[in-house]
């Protein structure tokens, strides 16, 4: 059993450490996106799976993302 306030439920069907890294990523980028009007022309997203793994996000934004 976990303290509430130490939960997030996410809409991921598997918390995998690349899955984890996809979800942060998209967040980033959807915040960055409401409250700055920016985004980067790539991001990567790198999560801690156990002692050098990592679970690894990369994307690319197309010129009309931006």
């Amino acid at each position: 059993v976990f303290p509430i306030d130490d939960c997030v439920l996410m809409d991921i069907q598997q918390t995998t450490a690349e899955l984890l890294a996809k979800w942060i990523g998209q967040r980033l980028l959807a915040q960055w996106q409401s409250e700055l009007s920016w985004q980067p022309d790539s991001l990567v997203v790198k999560v801690d799976e156990n002692h050098e793994q990592w679970g690894v996000w990369e994307t690319k934004l197309p010129p009309a993302a931006r």
